[in-house]
């Protein structure tokens, strides 16, 4: 007599819909993230990275298909790209925005000459550097606090004083 444990057992009951359960909630995260696009009247480039996460969703239910634990690994590690394709197109519909409503320039009307396409290029490179180098502060700021924290507790065991947390 065979003895086969509870978890085994589990994974062998929920097998037949293993990869239903997988593209339906691809499906729900997809139609969720769309309904939210429409309510917050989002762009064509938001739209158009819910598209490339569809296509790596599929993707990933081809890999996964044959149920080969090497395939299925490597739609694991890849599954960063779903959300990375999201949320690129989210910042990029959001830089549009921005660069929308700035303050028109004399030039800022792309008539589709090279220069226009340009300066509009350089003006989301100079918006996107200037964010960077806010969230580096403020990255450096939490760092440098949470050393000073760490320093004081350290100090604190040191000395014998009770710790309060």
């Amino acid at each position: 007599m065979q003895t086969t444990s509870k978890s085994h057992q589990t994974r062998r009951s929920l097998r037949p819909f293993d990869l239903a359960a997988i593209a339906v909630c691809y499906a729900a995260t997809l139609g969720l993230l769309g309904w939210v696009g429409l309510q917050r009247e989002m762009g064509v480039a938001f739209f158009g990275g819910l598209a490339v996460a569809a296509a790596i969703a599929l993707y990933h239910m081809k890999l996964i298909w044959q149920r080969d634990p090497q395939q299925c690994f490597r739609a694991f590690l890849h599954n960063t790209c779903f959300g990375a394709a999201v949320f690129r197109r989210y910042c990029a519909q959001l830089s549009a925005a921005k660069l929308m409503t700035d303050k028109p320039r004399a030039t800022a009307g792309c008539s589709g000459r090279p220069a226009d396409f340009a300066q509009a290029f350089q003006r989301i490179r100079i918006f996107a550097a200037n964010h960077e180098v806010k969230i580096r502060s403020l990255a450096r700021q939490q760092l440098d606090a949470r050393a000073k924290h760490t320093f004081v507790l350290d100090f604190a065991h040191r000395a014998g004083a009770p710790l309060r947390r």
